[in-house]
Order: structure tokens, then C-alpha cells, then sequence
């Protein structure tokens, strides 16, 4: 009976849409009252079915039923579950203007059917509940409030993919002091915020006295309209909504009143809800009945070499059970276990109290020999954890061609979701100090965005993420990521998100991920180190002379040593790329005037290099020198080093600054 009700409901509007193609013509007579006239009928399907209906010309009929519900149409049915008087009002609207009537309608007995209706029984506690049943937001559990996107593809589910509230998050905001009862009888709805209202930033206009929330968004002192009624509908895939009248609403204020049921049971209720400032958002919250306790199962963990500690943030449980993933159990609180190998284990809690169960399962990774930079993957094969349902491996390189030679690379399959991908801890946190630049070789079935995230692996919330365009597809090519975002930070987890914003974007493989020294040199983020000879020193200052040709802020100072050929050297992540290069160019202030040396060096042979002197012919001012290494072309080059005051000793202080290759 209900679902025939709710199929007239739905199908009536694209009768308005339709009829709304009309255009008003003020030279028109004015309807009159007999245009506004209607007779009623029963319904077919029981005396709590009536049937109206007019006749009228118009081309709008808008049926308000008095129960909270509305319809439009020439004839349309009504569903009135409960006694009681109803008042009737028509709206119709003719090329003259618009007119209404209305009539109180009485129906004399409560549907008995409507007790065996299962919606109204889970959100009302039926027949046998006359006091009604009050819900409240799911406070102490995490996943409680939550955003996703506005619409889902066909087949796909609605889930809060973009954003879930941990455990008590939104504390302060007005949410969790909130309450709404349904009541079976009359459909009546009662709101009851004891003050306050959490509000979407898009409403806050909406509210007035709205002040910004201590938990994002805003917190409204709000009175609750009165004479609030619901009615439940479904649509034409059989999904069911909540409608709230007079403006009311469910919890988070977005200005929508219609509440898509995601699920709902004795207990608890999951509602989805779309936000009118923004089609792309919907806000997701699960409601508990009042005075209910739920189950949770929760942990956190430490890893030290291959002992795990567990600890249970479970609530209202009494009993566990523990698997680890390697085939060992428990039903201690706080278990403490030993895994025999490295790996990446599937670790499930099972919490149980006052007859219920609840389930979580986390990934611990048992990586007793942490890995630092580069990872090459020649002879070191890492422990990587994998989300998003990528998957990876440690294969033969399947390309050894262009840039990457090397035996041995990581694999990794994409997973389903768009943010797939996978991490590493290393021993120490990565040291930005040397170099702000992070490279790594990608081979990708298809170009796009590969995104690198450097996160602290205490805190979840601190983290930095650079994107880097994969122009070429089936082929080796490096990327270079800008880390100086972690000066000063402490961020010893890598995470690789190869093919990112892509689902199933294919297989990846990677190799060489390290910390990148190359030219040029500009010291304004990075301070390379650097190695000294002949008694000379090094550190990096503040441009003691920011003018002429260098502005710069940063700058590498070093005082000459004893020895005439005194100087300092670093080596380069990779040999030096000189083809189609002529020059490497630096530039030099100078104590005294005379001859600068350049020397390239092959790291694995030492009696393979070249050596440029130029004439530093200004003293005391910035200047700018090049060296011309057209005839290194084809070697392999990775160290430079540098002679200030070259064949002088004690030479002074020199400061120098943007070392780098030219054409």
C-alpha cells in the first residue's frame, strides 16, 4: 500500500516540469474559485487512500495534503496512515495568475497496516512505541561524519571517500548535544539541539548569530520550528529518503531536508545528504539510537625490530580475540608479539560485548632492518605497504635501456581506487639540508601525474605532497621532486602514489629514489655537503654583498687554507649531462684578484678529469666566470671540485654561489 503511494509522488513531478513550459499572459482573465475546486474520493486501496481530483485548465495543480506531504497533478492520491483532520489545499496556476482552496478532510481510523510497515518500525519503534524513538550522531565512534562526492557512477555505492570524522572530532561544534525523535503517530518530528546547531560554511548566512566553529565550519544558536512532520519516500531504484517539513533538519545543517537511507537497523542509521551551496558534496552521518552503547573494535601499535605492541582503544567490548597475521593468536587486552620475518602483516581485532561483535583490521609492517636513501634495489629489497589495492614486487628490470641500466627494479600493480599506492620507512628521517631536490626513475604504461608524499611516521597530520608530470609512457624517465617543504621536518615515511587520480592506472616500475645533488647549485634552500683540502673550511651565510650581478639571499662562503692548491669538492647523485653543453658557469666574489680552478672528476677512476683555470679580474664585487668543458663530452664526471685563489695560499675569503651547466 505504502509503495503505491510513494510511486504517485515521484512520478507527478515530471507532469510539473512539463507543464511549466506555459507562459502567463497578463491580458488573460484571472482564475476563479471554481477553477480551484476539487472533489475527493476513496482510494482503491483502503479507506486511508483518497483520491483528488479537479478539472479545471490550469497547467500547475499543486496539492498540499496537510500530513506533510505535497503532489501535483489533475488526480492525484493521498496517503493518511493516521486519524485526524487534514486540511487539503489546491494551487492552481492559469495563463491569468494563480488561485487556492482548500478543505479539512476527516479520516477516521489509523491504517492498521501501517504497523507492519519495517521503515516505520526501525525509525519510529512502530506501533508498540508510541513515545517514539530518538537518535542521536554516533559520537564515539570514527566514520561518524563524512564527505564524498555529490553523485556516483551507475552500480557504484555512496561512501564518505573524501573525509571521515575520527572518534569525538567534532567536540564544541553543536553536533553531539543535538537529538531528533520520530514518531510513528501523525509522522511527527521533533528536533531538539539544546541551543546550538553545527552548520555548513555555505549556510552560515542562513543562520543568524553564526560564529566560526573551534572544529571547522560554524556553530548557530537556532530555535527549532514547531509543528515538524516527516514522510518517507522512494524513488525509482527503490532507495528511500527522510523528508523533514518547516525547514527542519537531521544533525549538520547544509540546506537540503532530504535524507537518503544508506542503511538502518534497531540500532543504528547511516543517512547521506547533499549540500546546497555545493552539487559536488554530499556529508554523510551514522546515528544511534539514544542510551544504545555500540561495540568498536580500535588499536594502535609500535613496531620495534620484529616485536609488535598492541594497544585496544576498543569501547563498550569485554572480550578479544586477536589475529596476527602469520597464523598466531590471542584474547589478551594489549598483546605483545614477535613476528619471525619481515613483511607486511594483516593484523584483525575482534571485539565482543553485551552480544554484539565488532571488527577492524590494520596492515603492521615488520621491517627490522630500516633501508635509508638511495633505494637502487640491487641488493636491498625494502618492505613497502600497500593501500588503494596496488600490489608490488621485486622483478628483473623488463626495459634495461635509456636512462636505467640497472638489474633489479620495483614492480607495482595500480589498485581500484584513484589514491592507490604504497610507502617505506626509512632508519632516518630524510635531511633536506643537503639537497631540496628528490629524484626517482618511473617506467608508466601511460603518462600523467605521479604524486610523492614525505610524511612523519608519529604523526599522520604532518606531511608534505609534490605532483610531477609523467610526459613519456612505456619508457624510463626521472623525476625530481621539490622537498624543501621539509627543511626543519622530521619525515621518515615515503609514499609513492605512481599513476595518481587514475583507478587501476596499470603497472609501474621504479627504481633509484634518492636524494638528488645536481647542478645547478643555488644554496638558497639546499646546502650541499661539501668535502675540504688543504686546509680550507666551508659553511653557507646570508649574501654579505647582495648587489650587482647576485641579489641572492644565500650563499657558500669558504676561507682558502695553507696550501696553495687548498679547495673543496662534492659529488654529484649522477654524472654531469654535457652534451650540447660548452660551459659550466659559476659565480665568485673575490678577496684578491687571480686564477679560479675548475676540476671535473670521475668518481670511480681518479686519473680521469679536467681541469679549466679562469682570471677572477675584479676584486671585491660579485663576478660571473665560465669554464668551457666542451672537450668532457662523453665522460662520466660526477665530482667537482673547486680552487679559489688557486697556487696561493691563505688566499682569503671567498664566497660563491649559482654553479650550473650552460649551453
Amino acid at each position: 500500500m505504502i509503495k503505491n503511494y510513494i510511486a504517485i509522488i515521484f512520478i507527478l513531478p515530471v507532469l510539473l516540469l512539463t507543464a511549466c513550459q506555459e507562459e502567463f499572459d497578463l491580458d488573460a482573465e484571472p482564475p476563479t474559485e471554481a477553477d480551484a475546486a476539487f472533489s475527493m474520493a476513496a482510494g482503491s486501496n483502503g479507506p486511508n487512500y483518497v483520491v483528488f481530483t479537479n478539472n479545471s485548465d490550469g497547467f500547475i495543480k499543486q496539492w498540499d495534503f496537510g500530513n506533510g506531504t505535497s503532489s501535483n497533478g489533475d488526480e492525484v492520491t493521498a496517503y493518511f496512515p493516521f486519524s485526524g483532520d487534514y486540511e487539503i489545499t489546491l494551487t492552481v496556476f492559469t495563463k491569468g495568475g494563480s488561485i487556492s482552496s482548500s478543505e479539512v478532510i476527516t479520516i477516521d481510523q489509523t491504517d492498521p497496516e501501517i504497523c507492519n510497515v519495517e521503515i516505520f518500525q526501525l525509525l519510529t519503534g512502530g506501533c508498540d512505541q508510541p513515545e517514539g524513538k530518538t537518535w542521536v550522531i554516533d559520537a564515539d565512534r570514527a566514520g561518524h561524519f563524512g564527505l564524498g562526492p555529490g553523485s556516483a557512477s551507475v552500480g557504484e555505492t555512496f561512501t564518505p571517500d573524501w573525509y571521515q570524522a575520527a572518534a569525538n572530532e567534532k567536540i564544541g561544534g553543536g553536533l553531539y548535544n543535538d537529538e531528533f525523535t520520530f514518531f510513528l503517530n501523525e509522522s511527527v518530528f521533533i528536533q531538539e539541539t539544546n541551543g546550538d546547531v553545527y552548520v555548513n560554511s555555505g549556510q552560515k548566512d542562513n543562520f543568524p548569530g553564526a560564529v566560526e566553529s573551534p572544529v571547522g565550519d560554524y556553530t548557530a544558536p537556532y530555535d527549532t520550528p514547531e509543528n515538524m512532520n516527516y514522510s518517507i519516500t522512494e524513488n525509482e531504484n527503490g532507495d528511500q529518503f527522510i523528508n523533514i517539513s518547516q525547514g527542519g533538519f537531521i544533525g549538520y545543517a547544509t540546506g537540503i531536508n532530504t535524507y537518503q537511507i544508506l542503511s538502518i537497523s534497531e540500532t543504528e542509521m547511516f543517512l547521506r545528504v547533499k549540500d546546497a551551496a555545493n552539487a559536488d558534496f554530499a556529508w554523510y552521518q551514522r546515528f544511534i539510537v539514544k542510551g544504545f552503547e555500540p561495540v568498536a573494535a580500535g588499536f594502535t601499535f609500535t613496531v620495534t625490530g620484529t616485536e609488535a605492541t598492541f594497544t585496544n582503544t576498543s569501547i563498550n567490548s569485554t572480550s578479544f580475540e586477536w589475529d596476527f597475521g602469520d597464523g598466531s593468536t590471542s584474547t589478551e587486552e594489549n598483546p605483545v608479539h614477535t613476528y619471525a620475518a619481515d613483511g607486511n602483516y594483516e593484523v584483525t581485532l575482534t571485539a565482543s560485548g553485551a552480544g554484539e561483535t565488532s571488527q577492524i583490521t590494520q596492515t603492521v609492517t615488520i621491517a627490522s632492518s630500516l633501508v635509508a636513501l638511495p633505494l637502487t634495489f640491487e641488493s636491498q629489497e625494502p618492505v613497502f605497504t600497500t593501500f588503494g589495492n596496488s600490489s608490488y614486487q621485486y622483478i628483473d628490470n623488463p626495459d634495461a635501456s635509456g636512462i636505467n641500466t640497472s638489474s633489479r627494479v620495483l614492480e607495482t600493480v595500480h589498485g581500484n581506487e584513484t589514491w592507490a599506492g604504497l610507502f617505506t620507512s626509512l632508519t632516518d628521517p630524510i635531511d633536506p639540508s643537503t639537497t631540496t631536490l628528490l629524484s626517482l626513475k618511473v617506467w608508466a604504461p601511460q603518462t600523467g601525474t605521479f604524486r610523492l608524499k614525505l610524511e612523519n611516521s608519529e604523526d599522520d597530520t604532518d606531511f608534505i605532497e609534490i605532483d610531477q608530470n609523467v610526459s613519456t609512457a612505456s619508457a624510463w624517465v626521472e623525476l625530481n621532486f621539490d622537498i624543501s617543504g621539509a627543511i626543519g621536518k622530521t619525515y621518515r615515511k615515503v609514499v609513492l602514489f605512481p599513476g595518481w587520480n587514475v583507478a587501476d592506472a596499470g603497472t609501474f616500475y621504479v627504481d633509484d629514489i634518492q636524494l638528488k645533488i645536481g647542478l645547478p647549485l643555488t644554496f638558497e634552500t639546499g646546502e650541499p655537503q661539501f668535502d675540504v683540502f688543504g686546509g680550507s673550511s666551508y659553511g653557507y651565510i646570508d649574501n654579505p654583498d647582495a648587489s650587482g650581478i647576485n641579489t641572492s639571499s644565500r650563499v657558500l662562503e669558504t676561507v682558502h687554507g695553507g696550501e696553495t692548491w687548498a679547495g673543496l669538492f662534492t659529488d654529484l647523485t649522477e654524472p654531469l649531462d654535457i652534451k650540447g653543453t660548452s660551459a659550466i658557469t659559476l659565480k665568485v666574489w673575490a678577496p684578491q684578484t687571480g686564477t679560479f680552478r675548475l676540476k671535473l672528476e670521475n668518481t670511480e677512476d681518479s686519473n680521469d678529469f679536467i681541469e679549466i683555470d679562469q682570471n677572477v679580474g675584479t676584486a671585491s664585487a660579485w663576478v660571473e666566470i665560465a669554464f668551457d668543458i666542451s672537450s668532457a663530452a662523453g665522460a662520466n664526471y660526477r665530482r667537482v671540485v673547486i680552487f679559489p685563489g688557486w697556487d696561493v695560499a691563505n688566499a682569503g675569503t671567498f664566497y660563491i654561489d649559482d654553479i650550473d651547466i650552460n649551453e
